[in-house]
């Protein structure tokens, strides 16, 4: 990519300048890890490669890489995933609670918008990490890739409006301790410290907090999200040191939310009540969870509003079945509610994605349960 940008000051010299007014912080970066890197692994590979030492020096070629890391937005239209820059997108602000949200065309042309009412004098935001991180790593990555300290109103409040999204529990850092208080750093601008109890002051070392998380980050990584047993026995696990809300757990809870009667249409019919409740439980969560940190985060919500949506479903029927219609009609509704949303979240999805798969079935489910409602378009 750094060389189809260098090509474009011959090529489109238009572009080429467009490309140069974009930030590229090659001062702050210069002498980082990240810099050495990529002076090693393409400033100087480069000339080296292509036989054209004479056509780009090292500082140009640096430029233009900086430009890439601060400017790139990841494309997931093709496995692995591309990088591409737009001029118009790359002025937009950053927030680790954004109200815009980003998707694609097939063609990979990007499209923002507001999946929630703005107000007047707002200012529009989208997010250079990933909302779904915990604030330790955001605030890493961002500085890393970035180079700024992010603060807005998420990385400033610890508590994340209360979810304790990056927090984790006291008592899994005491022996025989009955300690319901939640862990977080001393100092809000250093997630590597000192960690201390808001409800008893135990302080506890970084260090630990450290092999706890990366304990449970490898565990994450190495199991079978597919399967039902593996992910609640990785909950019942880390539940010890993980609040319910936290990054890791919730990773888990998104699958558990997909696997439960999710293998195919009629798998649902066939599960306990019990599950069913359970499924209906986790995606209810999970949405208020969201709403609180990440609004605007599309992909998230349409996924679980469809799978909440197909669980108020299957209990309508059940209900229908056992010849309760006030409470089916109920919940046949409140799925219908679901399946809307879930088509309005994901509604500028490309059809290369699994998200336009599922808006397009939450459409057709939509229209089978008006009808059932007797509700005319």
């Amino acid at each position: 990519m750094p060389v189809r940008c260098l090509l474009l000051a011959e090529s489109d010299p238009a572009r080429w300048e467009a490309l140069l007014k974009l930030e590229s912080h090659e001062e702050e970066r210069r002498g980082s890890e990240q810099w050495r890197n990529d002076r090693e692994g393409v400033a100087k590979l480069i000339p080296r490669f292509f036989k054209c030492e004479n056509k780009w020096d090292e500082d140009e070629i640096l430029r233009v890489v900086g430009i890439v890391q601060v400017n790139g937005h990841e494309v997931p239209l093709t496995e692995p995933s591309s990088v591409a820059i737009y001029n118009m997108a790359s002025m937009l602000e950053h927030s680790c609670r954004p109200n815009l949200s980003k998707s694609f065309t097939n063609r990979g042309e990007v499209v923002i918008w507001a999946p929630n009412a703005i107000r007047r004098g707002e200012r529009l935001s989208i997010c250079y990490t990933d909302v779904m991180w915990t604030t330790g790593n955001r605030l890493e990555h961002l500085q890393q890739t970035k180079m700024f300290r992010c603060e807005c109103e998420r990385c400033n409040d610890p508590t994340e409006y209360e979810t304790y999204f990056s927090a984790l529990r006291c008592s899994g850092f005491q022996k025989d301790s009955k300690c319901k208080g939640y862990l977080l750093p001393v100092d809000k601008s250093q997630w590597t410290g000192e960690w201390k109890c808001l409800r008893c002051s135990k302080e506890v070392t970084g260090a630990a907090v450290v092999q706890i998380l990366e304990r449970a980050r490898m565990d994450l990584e190495a199991m079978e999200k597919h399967r039902e047993d593996h992910c609640n026995k990785y909950m019942k696990h880390y539940s010890k040191w993980l609040t319910s809300n936290h990054q890791f757990m919730v990773d888990v809870k998104i699958s558990l939310s997909q696997v439960i009667g999710g293998n195919n249409p009629e798998a649902i019919k066939k599960i306990p009540y019990d599950k069913l409740m359970n499924k209906i439980k986790i995606c209810q969560d999970l949405i208020a969870l969201f709403e609180k940190i990440c609004p605007a985060e599309a992909r998230a919500f349409g996924a679980t509003r469809f799978e909440l949506h197909a669980a108020l479903a299957e209990l309508g029927r059940r209900s229908t079945e056992a010849n309760n219609p006030a409470a089916a009609a109920v919940q046949l509704e409140d799925s219908l509610y679901n399946a809307t949303e879930c088509i309005r979240m994901l509604l500028h999805e490309p059809s290369v994605l699994m998200e336009s798969k599922i808006c397009a079935q939450a459409r057709v489910n939509a229209n089978t349960l008006k009808a059932l409602l007797g509700i005319k378009e």
